[in-house]
């Protein structure tokens, strides 16, 4: 059985930049240059660059940071992320909800 630790916190942007030697921040955001396919390949990229800063063993922590459907992530947050994706769509839709997303993004994880 996988253990999934929540957090809340007050300021996103002042937690990633702290939280950032140590874990993966991965933002959603619709003009992204990366697409999720690629997930796995950046994935063991930035993966290998944290490991020597990570305490402890295995592989360091990741956060996955999603924005609202109307206005995605703040620009903040966006800044502080180690790497942002997008999710390619057909056109008919501007954007999927946070679920629809979230659902995708764990996919690709577990296919990690």
């Amino acid at each position: 059985m996988e253990h999934v630790a929540l957090r809340s916190i007050g300021n996103t942007a002042a937690f990633l930049k702290d939280a950032s030697w140590h874990i993966l921040t991965i933002g959603a955001e619709g003009r992204a240059r990366q697409r999720l396919r690629d997930l796995g390949v950046i994935l063991r990229e930035k993966v290998a660059s944290l490991s020597g800063n990570h305490r402890g063993a295995g592989r360091p922590g990741v956060a996955l940071v999603l924005g609202n459907e109307e206005t995605g992530l703040p620009r903040e947050v966006k800044e502080v992320c180690s790497v942002l994706f997008r999710i390619p769509g057909s056109g008919l839709m501007e954007s999927f909800n946070v679920a629809q997303a979230a659902s995708l993004f764990l996919h690709e994880f577990y296919e990690y």
